[in-house]
């Protein structure tokens, strides 16, 4: 009796075992599919958005160079009433 209990359990191991096999590039498939499903998807930046960045950083850098102008201009402004000041 425990014989045909083995023989029964081999016989239904090999038609699973087929059966798995011959389904398995579907399984792969799916699963590929079912991760791509939960992958991190890189986010897309608005143009808006980037172009007002664009400004920004245009609207500071002429900030940074009015400065160093105006910055340049007083450093000569003080030099040159220094030097006025030596000659008296």
């Amino acid at each position: 009796m425990r014989d045909i209990w083995t023989l029964l359990l081999l016989v239904a191991v090999s038609l699973g075992s087929s059966y798995i096999t011959t389904q398995m590039p579907a399984l792969k498939r799916g699963f590929k599919r079912l991760i791509k499903r939960f992958e991190r998807k890189p986010r897309k930046v608005a143009t808006d958005d980037l172009n007002a960045l664009i400004q920004r950083i245009e609207k500071l850098e002429t900030k940074v160079n009015k400065r160093e102008a105006n910055y340049r201009t007083f450093i000569r402004n003080e030099v040159k009433e220094y030097l006025i000041n030596l000659q008296k």
